[in-house]
């Protein structure tokens, strides 16, 4: 059995593609959030069956300092369920029809020649061995079709574990419980949240304050931890 809040491996490797597109683009937001780039910045496409020119994800012009999962600058993310296809047939998603003999695709090309990254994310666990080998096969598969210094990432699912574990938001619609939950982190930073400057206390929203105060303080099944700071601010903004 799991322990809270953690992610079991197994409930990534076994995704199908849409869930893992659909997971993975909600990885992207959260880390954006915290991260300070703006999410209209992130495009990730529902459709994943419409031709997508080699990419699935796609982040323009990112400027920010902690570049942990989403690099600087511009990146196409190509995601993957399923299990890992080996060098040579990561080498072969980078070509129009998958053919090494035809160009590479057509957006994959495209994010390139503006300077852009590639990041490969593969739904399947894999070894520090194996996730390198990948990596340098389609650098140098890159490089064989004119680019000099490409910049390429690979994740697995064992990093993609370690990256969404921060965000008990993303584990929960993972897990199909409270989807429409936001971590505090990035429901305090939301515009309606953050735009809210001023508080006219009247009668009724006092009772419910000294209310939910006194409950916190008095409550034996209330954990006394809890910082009645904290509550009193939730309480004024949705009382407001």
């Amino acid at each position: 059995m799991s322990a809270p809040f953690t992610i079991n491996i197994d409930s990534l490797t076994n995704l199908d593609p849409s869930r893992a597109v659909e997971f993975f683009r909600r990885l992207l937001w959260a880390e954006a959030t915290k991260v300070g780039i703006g999410i209209n910045l992130i495009d990730v496409p529902n459709n994943i069956y419409v031709s997508d020119g080699g990419i699935d994800a796609f982040i323009e012009d990112a400027n920010h300092i902690d570049d942990e999962l989403i690099p600087k600058g511009t990146t196409g993310f190509q995601i993957k369920s399923g299990k890992d296809s080996g060098d040579e047939g990561f080498k072969r998603e980078l070509h129009v029809k998958n053919n090494l003999d035809l160009p590479l695709k057509p957006e994959i090309n495209r994010i390139l020649n503006n300077g852009g990254g590639y990041v490969l994310v593969l739904f399947d666990e894999l070894t520090t061995e194996k996730k390198l080998d990948r990596r340098k096969a389609i650098r140098n598969e890159i490089k064989r079709m004119g680019f000099k210094n490409p910049s390429v990432r690979v994740y697995s699912a064992n990093q993609i574990q370690g990256y969404a574990e921060k965000y008990i938001a993303l584990i929960l619609w993972l897990s199909g419980s409270f989807n429409t939950a936001y971590p505090y982190s990035s429901w305090s930073k939301f515009r309606s949240i953050t735009g809210l400057k001023n508080f006219v206390p009247d009668e009724p929203r006092k009772a419910i304050i000294e209310l939910i105060k006194d409950k916190i303080r008095n409550d034996e099944n209330v954990c006394r931890r809890m910082n009645p700071d904290k509550f009193r601010l939730i309480a004024k903004i949705h009382f407001s």
